[in-house]
Order: structure tokens, then sequence, then C-alpha cells
């Protein structure tokens, strides 16, 4: 191949007019479905410059992370662990995403221009506690030949692969600029194993040669990684070592391993995670034996035969015998019997319960249970300030769900046969619909930034002037395009997530109306009670009770009413499992955080603890680094000695407090509430987002001011890099990570909220009202230039 051969084949230096590509196109997953073969030479461009400026556009891929040693700054420590992003799977038809595979030209392996440090072979990252390298002469091999990690975009950068029990750790051979912030560095992806939802093999060889195949890799936080292999020959077996090693450590229980959480040993300064929550304690804070007699402490699921969901520990009515309850566990399903998971009590100490359980069996012959009537009966008359004189049952489930379920043995109370009750349905969908909603979610696009985009090439970094700025400023001003933003709305309100949360949220504020407002007792169930249930007893909970606002007693909260009252977080959250396609996985868990941070939105002040915690436990639900979230329920931890052999997260949490703390926490006796109107409600982009990559320059951001000052910094560094042809200066960061990005975030919320609002005609066939996309082009271009 000659100079010229080369030449033709390399990008031309991009300009304002390349930054125009549709944002989706970077940061959305189905940009990968353009894909038959991956056909990559090790041939390096020699145009060092145009390669520069690809490489930049990679600097954006969010780096994770784990919790290193503890010698280091503890503040380092927790923005390493803050990383470590996990939600629930976005995956699609994988059949048809296989069907082609990006074919990635020479030129398209992109090379940097900055000289490669002598220590750049040692790609092994720091390893934490119980970290090990995977060690077969076959994987050490590779770590040191070829492998590309795939962009977006289909351009790929060569660098080194490491596999360890935890993680998958790729770094870039070379550094990278980034002349705005003056710094380089390696690109780096740090992937925890935990977070792998499924692997496949892409590509196939053939009897050319410099063939690249490769594996792709879907993460349970919906994105997408795809790193090619080179293969030498048809003999090659490099993709299935890796393919072997890779899903023998990413599902443990599959290959019959033990969690990593097993051999995590990290000492941390507070060592009381596993006793943030003793049972009796909470219950006797109450009021349960403290305040009341009516209420009692029974053992009889000290062994877990009566219920191997619940807890050893139940608190029951006085009156009632265990020999009573054992009968009436046969009537509910998985035997959860109505027990007790809050109390209120007035200045006569008199108390209103809040209960949870499971679906009574009913069947489709309605039948019925005298000792299950009697026991709701008895639980109606310990409360003696009931204003509405009725015991009220919140049947999560859409009222159509609940007569479905008579066919499979299930049902819903009758308010004929439990004379002093009154069922209420709260219209709370099911599994399968909260998974296929998050999914869409994680499909979701940006809004585009190209509206506000310059045809005009950017001057160079030493002659780059307010009049260019001016210039950019005036025709972004004058781009309303609006596909994408539209695409974005229809896209949002088609997950249908917002009016999910809305349904949960309406659901708890029902709840405690009944509690607060009426002074009627309340018992909650869904179908099995360890889903919908525990979403509406933890948040009625947030809103009455101050201290389930406060850091540690958010922490006994989840321990309580989700962890000892068995929801399936090992089932839900896949931990282990190579089953991708298990129907029953589902981000109940995520959706109620999501739930407690738009309580938080509206009522700031009045939680102890901050949106870094909720991060932090939700990222925490797939990594299997800490026993807390591991296994379905108290049965099967005690089965593998959680406790003893694992360490909890919050060891880890309570060691820095301070990082999860909210400085303008005030306490307050209240109630909190919140509004569940659309125009209400927010999408945590700080989560659903905080891996998607923007690339940003002076003519997206328009602030000269800062510009002038990142330029002043950039010009000392220039040296480092050999351009021989006019660049724009670029910056890639994540979303939301600059005053620009998080001003067009505030204003894309106002035009969702007014989109989504009921008294709103926004959709109307499919449309988009128009003049709120205009209206927020217009004042983010005018906010960004102040």
């Amino acid at each position: 191949m000659n100079q010229n051969d080369i030449n033709d084949d390399v990008p031309k230096v991009p300009t304002r007019t390349h930054l125009k590509t549709n944002l989706n196109n970077r940061i959305n997953a189905q940009n990968l479905q353009q894909t038959k073969i991956l056909s990559i030479t090790s041939d390096k461009c020699t145009l060092e410059n145009a390669a520069d400026m690809a490489a930049k556009k990679a600097l954006g891929t969010a780096k994770l992370g784990s919790i290193p040693s503890l010698n280091t700054h503890h503040n380092t420590d927790l923005d390493q662990f803050r990383n470590l992003s996990i939600s629930s799977t976005g995956s699609g038809d994988v059949h048809k995403e296989m069907n082609t595979v990006p074919i990635i030209q020479p030129s398209q392996i992109i090379t940097s221009s900055i000289s490669k440090p002598k220590h750049s072979q040692n790609i092994i990252p720091k390893l934490i506690e119980g970290e090990k390298l995977v060690s077969t002469s076959e994987f050490s091999n590779l770590t040191s030949t070829d492998i590309v990690f795939v962009l977006p975009d289909n351009r790929g950068v060569s660098g080194k692969l490491c596999l360890t029990n935890f993680r998958l750790y790729f770094r870039s051979d070379e550094y990278y600029s980034n002349v705005l912030r003056g710094t380089s560095h390696y690109l780096v992806i740090d992937l925890p194993l935990g977070l792998v939802h499924r692997i496949e093999k892409i590509g196939h060889l053939s009897s050319k040669q410099n063939n690249f195949y490769g594996i792709f890799i879907y993460c349970k936080n919906g994105r997408k990684l795809i790193f090619a292999i080179s293969a030498r020959n048809k003999q090659d077996k490099s993709r299935k070592v890796i393919y072997d090693l890779l899903h023998k450590h990413a599902f443990p229980l599959s290959n019959n391993l033990s969690f990593f959480a097993f051999s995590y040993k990290q000492r941390f300064p507070d060592e009381t995670g596993w006793f943030v929550y003793d049972c009796k304690k909470e219950y006797e804070r109450i009021g349960v034996t403290t305040k009341t007699n009516d209420w009692r402490f029974s053992s009889v699921n000290q062994d877990f035969k009566l219920c191997d969901t619940y807890p050893k520990i139940l608190v029951v009515p006085a009156s009632v015998k265990d020999e009573e309850l054992k009968q009436i566990a046969e009537f509910r399903s998985k035997h959860r019997i109505p027990v007790l998971s809050w109390l209120k009590f007035d200045n006569r100490k008199n108390h209103v319960a809040l209960l949870r359980s499971s679906q009574p069996l009913c069947g489709i012959t309605q039948k019925r249970s005298e000792k299950d009537e009697n026991y709701l009966f008895k639980i109606f008359k310990l409360n003696t300030i009931n204003s509405l004189d009725k015991l009220y049952i919140m049947d999560a489930r859409p009222v159509v769900n609940a007569y479905a379920n008579r066919t499979t043995g299930g049902g819903h109370e009758s308010e004929d046969n439990y004379k002093d009750c009154e069922i209420n349905f709260l219209n709370i969908h099911n599994i399968h619909v909260m998974r296929e909603s998050l999914r869409k979610i994680f499909d979701m696009s940006l809004p585009s930034v190209s509206q506000y985009t310059s045809n005009q090439p950017i001057m160079p970094s030493n002659t780059l002037s307010s009049n260019s700025s001016s210039h950019a400023q005036n025709q972004a001003n004058n781009r309303l395009e609006t596909d994408d933003d539209k695409n974005f709305l229809l896209n949002l309100e088609n997950s249908k997530w917002l009016s999910h949360i809305r349904s949960v949220l309406n659901g708890a504020l029902k709840v405690v109306k009944y509690i607060n407002s009426y002074s009627s007792s309340v018992l909650v169930h869904c179908s099995d009670g360890w889903d919908r249930t525990a979403q509406l007893t933890s948040l009625s909970m947030i809103m009455m009770d101050k201290y389930y606002r406060t850091l540690k007693g958010f922490e006994v909260l989840i321990e309580k009413e989700w962890l000892s009252f068995g929801h399936r977080f090992g089932i839900r959250m896949g931990h282990g499992s190579s089953d991708h396609a298990n129907q029953d996985r589902s981000p109940i868990f995520l959706q109620f955080i999501d739930c407690v941070w738009q309580l938080m939105q509206q009522n700031s002040k009045v939680f102890e603890f901050n949106e870094r915690l909720l991060i932090t436990i939700v990222n925490n639900m797939y990594t299997c680094q800490f026993g807390t979230f591991l296994y379905n329920n108290e049965f099967e931890r005690d089965k593998y000695d959680v406790r003893n052999k694992t360490v909890s997260l919050w060891s880890y949490v309570n060691s820095y407090k301070n990082e999860f703390k909210n400085s303008s926490y005030i306490e307050y006796d209240g109630v909190v509430e919140c509004s569940t109107s659309m125009s209400s409600l927010q999408l945590w982009t700080s989560y659903y987002f905080q891996y998607k990559e923007v690339i940003d320059d002076s003519s997206l951001v328009d602030l000269p001011n800062e510009l002038n000052e990142s330029q002043k910094q950039a010009n000392s560094q220039v040296k480092m890099t050999n351009y021989n042809m006019n660049t724009p200066i670029l910056t890639s960061k994540l979303f939301g990570s600059s005053s620009f990005f998080h001003q067009m975030v505030s204003q894309m919320k106002a035009t969702v909220r007014s989109y989504n609002s009921p008294q709103s005609n926004a959709l109307q066939s499919g449309t988009v009202q128009e003049s709120e996309l205009i209206r927020y082009k217009a004042v983010s271009a005018h906010d960004a230039n102040n």
C-alpha cells in the first residue's frame, strides 16, 4: 500500500460540519447494529493530526473503577467507587444485531501523536483485596497482541486487555490528549464483571489473511461494548480463550464458582455494616412492647419452616397464637402471612398499623379461610382511633391482573367475606412491564446538540477570537432543528417509565393518607408480596417516619423491608447467571430508588443523605463485590454464611459518612409528600445517562470566557502534540458535567414536563408541541452565552 492510498482512506480533518452528526449515532447502542464482519488491519495512519481528532472523540468513554485500598485519600476511593455503574439491562434482539458487524478500515484504527510511556506495556490495574489475575498462558499472550476496542462510530482503538476474577480491564496503547483541558491519558474501559448481561461472539474467519473477529458484551446498565481480536488463521483460538474465561468469571453461578464477594476481604474503619439492622431493636423503636403490648414477637419462623422467604422473627397480634399462624399461612401465597411493618402512635399512645403480606389463595372457585378472615378482623380491632371504621387493603395490582391470578390459584380478598375491610387496587404493573420500560429508557438518545453547531471551521487554537465565537453563536441561534428533540420526547413518552414512577408514588401517597389523615390501618400486598409491596411500604414509611430519612435509617429500611422480607435480588438482578433470557429479571429496586430520588428533588432538605448514596446503592446491586445484595432472602444468606464470609456495603458507606450526607439537612418531624403530576416528575438523568458520551467545542458551548481561560492552559500544553493542520478544540465529557449541559438538561426537563402533562396537548397523533421545542432551544442558546 503506497502513501497515496493511505491518504485516500484517512478521514479528512473534522470541521464543525463533522460535529453535526446526530448524537444518536454516537451514544445510542443501536448504532452498533450496522455490522457484518470485523475487518481491521494493523496498519497505522500516518496523518497523526486527523487521528488525534478521532482519538479525542473516544475520550468520553466512561471509566469504571472499583474501591482501591484505604491507604489512598477517601475522596479518591469514593470517586472511583461511584463509577461502578449498575442498572437493569437494556438488551435487544441479539439475532437482529448480529446480522452485521462493523467493518473497520485501516485508517479507522486510532493512533496518537503523543509518545507512548516506557511503562505502557504494564496494563495490570491496581487490584483490590481478593482480586486475582486470570492466569493462563494463552490469555497472557493475548494481552500483549492485537486487541481493538470498537467505538460506537465503528472506529477502533488498539490496546491491551486484562481479565481478573472481578473485572475486565482494557487500556489503549497510547496516550490521547484533551487539548482544552491540557491533559493526556489512556483510554480505559474498567468493567466489573457483575455488569455483564450476556456475551456474544461476532464475525467469522475466512481464507483471507488479517481477519478480525471479536466479542460483543451486553451490560446490565444498557451499555454495549465490542472488542475485536486479531486472528492469524483458522486455527487461531484467541477469541475462544477470551470468551470462555470471560463467561466463566462473569457468570460464576452458571460455572459452579463463588461470587467475588466471598474473596473480597477489604477492612474498613467501620466494620459494623452487618449490625446496622437489629430486628427487635427496630420494632421496639417504633413501639412494639415499649409503647403497646397489642403486638408480640413470634419465633414461629425461626427455622424458616413457616415461610422460607420471610425473616426469622415476625411481629403479629399478641392475641394470635403460633398454631393459628401456621393455618393462616396455608391460605396465603408462598405462606407470606400479614405481618407488621410499622406503627404510628398519637399523643394518647393509640396506634395505627401498616402491614404487608401476599395475595390470598382464593382461586377460580373463590375459596374462603375463616382463620384468615378472623386474623384480619383482630388486626382491625387493634386500631381504637379508626375514623373510617375500616381496615384498608391496598392491592398494588391492576384489578384485571388480580382477577387473572385466580386462574393460577391466587386472587384477592372479597369485601363480602372480609366484612370490615375495603379493597383498593393501585394499578401498578408487573415486573415484565417494568423491565421493558427500563429497556426503552436505556435505548433512548440524548437530545442532539447539532442545532448549536456552525458550518464554519473553528480557528486554530492560538488565533481563537471572540469574533469567531460570536459568529458561531449567531448561527447557532438561527438553527431550529427539532427531529432529535422530538425523538427524545417521543421515546420518553413511549417508555412509560415516568408514568410507572407516578403510579408507585401515588400508591404510597394513598397509604400515607389512610394512615396519617384517617388513622386507618392498612394492609399492602401484590401477588407474592416481595416486589410492589416492598416499594409501597418503604416509600410510605419514608414519608411518615423521619428516622428513615436519615443515613442510618435508610440503611435499616432497606435491610428490613427489602432484604429481610425477601425481595429476590439474586433473581431480579441476575447475579452470576448466564440465563439472560430469564423473565424474572426486573428493575423493581431501582424503581424504588428512583422514587426516593423524586422525593428528594421536591423535599431536598429533609433527607440526611444525598444522591451519591442512591447511586452507590444502585451501583452495587450488580457488582457482587459486597455481600449485602447477594441471594434472594435471609434463608439463602444464612445457608451460605454471607454475614461472616463477606463485607457489608454499609461498612463502606459508614466509613465515609460525610461523603453521603446532605449538607443542607434539616430534621423534620412532619409527613413528607410530593406532587405526582407529570410536570413535577423528572427523568433521573444523572443515573440513567451517566455513561452517555457527548462532545462539545466552542461552537457548542459558546462560553467565550471559559474558553479563553481554558485556552491559556491549552497553550501551555500545545508542545505535547505535533499538529500540522488547523484542528478544532475538542473536549469529551460525561453528560451533565459542564454548566452548559446542566442548563440544557434543565430546559429539556421543562420540555418533558409540558409534553407529558395531562393538561397539555403536547402529544397529538405522534406530534410534539412545536412551541415548547423552540423555546427549549432558544433559551438554551441564550443561557449558554451567560
